[in-house]
This record gives structure tokens, C-alpha cells and sequence, in this order.
């Protein structure tokens, strides 16, 4: 019993030792930037109906705990963008083809995206302490809006429309660079991935069809 009491105590002490040699800090900073989110639909599942392309603007804020390493919390969100196409018989429309009696019909595609990303941010400067490379690794906790709202069939008008909207925790990571001006002023760059293929276009809105993630 006392052998353990012993190393349960060394233990304890090499723990500690550890933790203050790692050189904890305390540093909050916040920031915000522009960024373009593209995003790649499934063929014939709103690769036809929906924009790739989404401006959107980011906030974030963030605890550096050491000058290698910070947790960070951020929120992007961006308007709805409209994509109006005209699909003729064979084409796939949200899963569905176009048959020829309705041919050619023309939709609008509308979609908005947002999130809340959490996550761990690492800082390396390889020369420079001013300049920085980051590596991003988080869940990024994703809301997809859509709509596909059909204008007309054959030249007729039609008003029908399709909404869905979808959450999903997905993996996010990310890689860039930060350059500080000053010391406590800086510049960022970032490139970035989400698993967004996890959610799924109308396949809950209560229509039935053939309508598929």
C-alpha cells in the first residue's frame, strides 16, 4: 500500500512538472473575414438547381492556451442565392427526371448556408515569429435552407415549391497563414473543408418521389 501511495505521488508530481514546463497562457483574441464556401451537389440531387458558390462573412473568437495552440469558436452565415434553369426531358430535378410532358420546366433554386465551428486552431512560425502557419481541426455544426420553386412547365406558369431545411454536426478542418502587423493586430488567410455530403435534399419534406441524400 505504501509502495503505491509512493508512485501514485510521483506520479502526480511528474504530472505537474509537465503541465508548468508546457508554458500554459491566457491570450483571448477575436477576429472577422470574407470567405467563399463552394459547395459540390450531388448529380441530378441540386448540382443543376442550386449556386456552387456562397460569399459569406466569418466571426470568431478564440483563447490561445499556448503559443502553439488555441481553442476557437466562430459563426459564418451569408444571404440566399437564387439560380434560375430551365431542364428538359431526362434531366434530374431533386432526384427526380423530367419527363417530356412537362418539358422543358424552369425552377429557381434558392439556398442559404450557415454554422457554428468549434475547434482547436495550431500555430507553427517556421522563421518569422511574425508569420504564422495555422492547421484547423473542428465540428462545424452546419444549417442548409433550400428550396426549389418551380416557375413554369411548357410555358405555363406554376407555383409550386419545395422546401427543406437541414442540420448536421459535420468534420471541418482547415490550413492557412497569419501575419502580425502588430502586436496585437493581425492578418489571416485560411482554406478549409466540411463534410456537408451528410445532408440531404428533400428527402424530409413529406412529398414522395424518388428523392435521395
Amino acid at each position: 500500500m505504501l509502495f503505491k501511495n509512493i508512485r501514485r505521488i510521483i506520479l502526480l508530481l511528474s504530472l505537474s512538472s509537465s503541465l508548468q514546463a508546457f508554458n500554459w497562457e491566457f491570450n483571448p483574441y477575436v477576429g472577422i473575414y470574407t470567405q467563399w464556401k463552394r459547395i459540390s451537389f450531388k448529380e441530378g440531387f441540386g448540382n443543376n438547381l442550386f449556386t456552387h458558390l456562397y460569399p459569406q462573412i466569418y466571426g470568431y473568437a478564440g483563447i490561445k492556451l499556448h503559443k502553439n495552440i488555441a481553442f476557437e469558436i466562430g459563426y459564418e452565415t451569408g444571404r440566399t442565392r437564387t439560380r434560375v434553369v430551365a431542364l428538359t426531358t431526362g434531366d434530374c430535378a431533386a432526384g427526380t427526371p423530367i419527363p417530356a410532358i412537362i418539358s422543358p420546366a424552369i425552377f429557381a433554386g434558392r439556398a442559404k448556408l450557415s454554422g457554428i465551428n468549434i475547434g482547436f486552431v495550431g500555430f507553427y512560425a517556421p522563421v518569422d515569429p511574425k508569420f504564422e502557419l495555422l492547421g484547423l481541426l473542428g465540428i462545424s455544426y452546419v444549417t442548409g435552407s433550400f428550396e426549389r420553386h418551380t416557375i413554369q412547365v411548357r410555358g405555363i406558369p406554376y407555383g409550386r415549391s419545395r422546401k427543406l431545411k437541414d442540420r448536421k454536426a459535420v468534420l471541418h478542418m482547415g490550413a492557412g497563414f497569419q501575419y502580425s502587423f502588430w502586436e496585437h493586430v493581425s492578418i489571416r488567410g485560411m482554406i478549409g473543408w466540411k463534410n456537408t455530403g451528410r445532408m440531404v435534399l428533400f428527402a424530409k419534406d413529406g412529398i414522395p418521389g424518388l428523392y435521395l441524400p
